[in-house]
């Protein structure tokens, strides 16, 4: 597992070698998908128009402006059918430091410093 990217439900941007990467998970179809990413201060930084979108898991990349990827970025989901908003569930992606068994739970640790619980993780890449 150490080294190896997973993914989770939170909305957290973690750039990896110029390149940040995310994704949502919809329970049906929608017609179009809009990424909003903002900076710590909540000011919107970019806005990426995905398009359609199939139901269950996607991916989306983002490239960090330049001189920027120490900096804290989040995004949020907004998916469409026709002009009905769609539930989107928000899924980050982050890198395995290590592995440890806290009072019989196993927990990841993460290369953004963050602990996550092995039960949260959705996938493995």
């Amino acid at each position: 597992m150490v080294g190896r990217e997973v993914v989770f439900e939170g909305n957290n941007l973690n750039a990896l070698d110029g390149k940040a990467s995310g994704g949502f998970s919809l329970d049906a179809g929608a017609s179009s998908v809009d990424i909003d990413i903002v900076n710590d201060a909540g000011k919107l930084v970019d806005r990426i128009s995905l398009g359609a979108a199939k139901q269950g898991y996607n991916q989306f990349s983002w490239t960090p402006p330049a001189n920027t990827e120490s900096e804290r970025y989040s995004f949020s989901v907004t998916a469409k059918e026709a002009n009905t908003v769609l539930a989107a569930t928000a899924l980050s992606t982050d890198v395995v430091n290590a592995v440890n068994n806290n009072d019989g739970t196993l927990n990841l640790q993460l290369r953004n410093g963050s602990e996550l619980p092995y039960s949260k993780v959705k996938s493995f890449y």
